[in-house]
């Protein structure tokens, strides 16, 4: 059994496959409950909760705070709201929409993902040290839950996404010792229907995930900076924001790098086609005005967009970082 089979079979992905081998999403279905469970019901339920009670309860001592604490606090509350709740549809449409054979089982950057979990793994010990240390304090308690659900569902995210732009690099790879012009035609072609499925399925999740990741490693860097410079005697409770944030732009790169090779891949195939048609002098007319189109078809493809309000590629995630920096060295001056 694969690894997506067994997410698939377990409902930790709610899609159910149609009569015509597709994958569908059906939001009412037992997977789509299973899924809501382990996605948003557990992993939320208990922190939210704790969160909201804690928001109250000091309510006065909220309004005292400085207005990027105030912020930040709300930001957090409503995104393990909205981020755990999209999720399963999310994850689930990158499934659908991309057409993944179940059966694919191809990984790579692994050791991305092992530090990936090892971070989160270092912020997860040090909360469950503070909740042991302070007596089960329900803060640390909330606290150890977000990090630990974060932890798997963005490994799961990871790994789908791994799956998905895998399965296109891969396919296009093979179109690299084909050299009957009608199959290099038609699986050019449908390499770049392939690219544009998984982009579909992409951009909703890129429009909600991204934002989220880079707004808590703003807010994060903050604190961590602020508290080192302004309050180091309270370090202590900044320790697990450090490995959690690094944990945060692991994950960015992670899928910008995915997303960049995924469109370099097809590129090349442009490339391919041009070499194959300067080799190939007696080629058709008829032929040689194919392979035009499927070459202008390629490059006319654009970068991964979240909804179409921004692209993303590897130069977005040093634009990020840029901004980051920028807005840190704002936030610094409150």
């Amino acid at each position: 059994m694969t690894i997506l089979q067994f997410l698939i079979r377990t409902g930790i992905i709610p899609v159910s496959e149609e009569d015509n081998g597709d994958w569908k999403f059906k939001f009412l279905s037992y997977k789509t409950v299973v899924a809501y469970i382990l996605w948003f019901i557990i992993p939320a339920a208990i922190p939210v909760k704790n969160l909201i009670a804690d928001f109250i309860l000091n309510m006065a001592l909220f309004q005292q705070n400085s207005t990027v604490v105030q912020m930040t606090s709300l930001v957090f509350l409503v995104m393990r709201i909205i981020i755990p709740f999209a999720s399963p549809i999310l994850v689930s449409n990158i499934v659908e929409k991309a057409k993944l054979d179940p059966s694919a089982k191809s990984i790579t950057k692994m050791p991305w993902i092992i530090a990936f979990v090892l971070t989160n793994f270092a912020t997860i010990a040090i909360s469950v040290y503070h909740m042991i240390n302070q007596n089960f304090n329900y803060v640390w308690i909330s606290q150890t839950a977000i990090n630990i659900s974060f932890t798997c569902n963005s490994t799961i995210i990871m790994l789908i996404v791994n799956l998905v732009c895998n399965d296109l690099i891969e396919y296009v790879s093979t179109l690299e010792n084909i050299q009957e012009v009608d199959i290099l035609i038609e699986k050019s072609f449908t390499a770049v229907k392939k690219l544009q499925r998984v982009q579909k399925g992409f951009s909703p999740f890129l429009f909600f995930l991204l934002p989220y990741m880079f707004t808590f490693c703003i807010f994060y860097t903050y604190f961590i900076c602020t508290g080192l410079l302004k309050n180091p005697e309270h370090v202590e409770g900044l320790i697990p924001l450090m490995p959690f944030t690094l944990s945060c732009l692991l994950f960015l790169c992670y899928i910008f790098s995915f997303c960049d090779e995924s469109c370099l891949a097809l590129s090349s195939i442009s490339d391919k086609l041009r070499v194959f048609i300067l080799e190939n002098d007696q080629t058709k007319e008829m032929e040689h005005q194919k392979l035009g189109l499927v070459i202008d078809m390629i490059e006319s493809q654009k970068a991964f967009d979240a909804m179409g309000f921004f692209y993303v590629d590897k130069t977005t995630f040093m634009a990020m970082i840029s901004n980051l920096t920028a807005y840190l060295v704002i936030l610094m001056q409150f």
